[in-house]
């Protein structure tokens, strides 16, 4: 293929992009447009509330993953000095 040839090739190449990237927009559009169409007609108290309410619970859920780890951890605690208890008893 001659200089001119890859010339060519990449000016039809950079069409197809062109027209690949207008198709990605308009179905962005149409995406948003039909999610924006679904969404409900709520108060900006309303969503106030209901984002204090997530933030709520996401707290309560990392509290009570912080307990489990706590709990595991005084688990495995007490596991290790039983074991040493035991290691120091039988070994003579």
């Amino acid at each position: 293929m001659s200089f001119a040839g890859h010339v060519f090739d990449m000016i039809r190449r950079n069409k197809e992009d062109r027209e690949m990237l207008r198709q990605l927009r308009d179905r962005g559009k149409d995406t948003r447009a039909k999610y924006a169409s679904q969404l409900p007609d709520i108060s900006a108290e309303e969503f106030d509330r209901i984002n204090r309410q997530v933030k709520e619970r996401e707290q309560d859920e990392q509290k009570y993953f912080l307990q489990i780890k706590y709990v595991i951890l005084l688990a495995a605690l007490a596991a290790f000095i039983l074991l040493w208890i035991i290691l120091k008893v039988f070994s003579f």
